[in-house]
């Protein structure tokens, strides 16, 4: 069957980002990438709604609407926002150690605000964040390795009536909060105890809650 077949190679891309592709730098997003043709990339859900425009449109005209985002509350809230908009393409070159943290009571749209700049990297709404708090730890340090130069959103941290899951909980924002503050993921052994290669961080958070994570050392680490 080899012998006759002409098989097809094909290279799928597992994450978003920018790559170098035949001596260029490149963008990837789900779908296809910036600045080439014909590239693969395979996002699983609900991460492939990093989806990018095929064509530029006008740019100064984007521009504004994305400056627009300044008004949506005051300057002091809407200022790092934007700033982690413009952050998140040059991650894997500032490798920046903090977090931005939209803090307020419910109903104060903080999820409203999160899509609003996480929108500036694909199709997204308050209901459709790339992660929220009750995922398990594992999956948002695999979201956030997959994430590469993209804006990342954990949503939705919420004081829980049960200790046991609040303290589960706040075990969970810490690993995540210092692996960004480390810029470094957990280190993990096979079964047969070899090395486990690992996945940090390659993006830029941004985190809402109604409240702050406990521990001074963690909120030392948040805008």
């Amino acid at each position: 069957i080899q012998h006759l077949s002409t098989p097809k190679r094909r290279r799928v891309f597992r994450h978003t980002g920018w790559i170098e592709h035949e001596g260029r730098d490149v963008f990837l997003y789900q779908g296809g990438a910036v600045g080439a043709a014909g590239l693969e990339v395979d996002l699983p859900p609900p991460l492939d709604r990093f989806v990018l425009p095929a064509e530029t449109g006008d740019v100064k005209e984007a521009i504004r609407t994305s400056l627009r985002l300044l008004e949506c509350a005051p300057l002091e809230v809407t200022a790092p926002l934007l700033a982690s908009v413009y952050v998140a393409p040059v991650a894997t070159v500032l490798n920046p150690d903090v977090t931005v943290w939209l803090h307020g009571a419910s109903g104060s749209m903080k999820s409203t605000l999160s899509a609003l700049a996480q929108g500036h990297f694909g199709d997204f709404d308050r209901k459709t964040l790339s992660a929220t708090w009750t995922s398990t730890e594992n999956a948002l340090e695999n979201r956030l390795f997959i994430l590469k130069d993209v804006l990342s959103v954990i949503d939705d941290y919420a004081p829980q009536a049960d200790v046991r899951a609040q303290r589960e909980l706040d075990r969970r924002v810490q690993r995540v909060l210092r692996n960004v503050g480390n810029r470094a993921g957990r280190g993990r052994l096979t079964a047969e105890l070899t090395q486990r290669p690992e996945r940090p961080p390659r993006g830029f958070l941004l985190c809402n809650g109604e409240e702050l994570p406990p521990g001074v050392s963690i909120n030392a680490r948040l805008v």
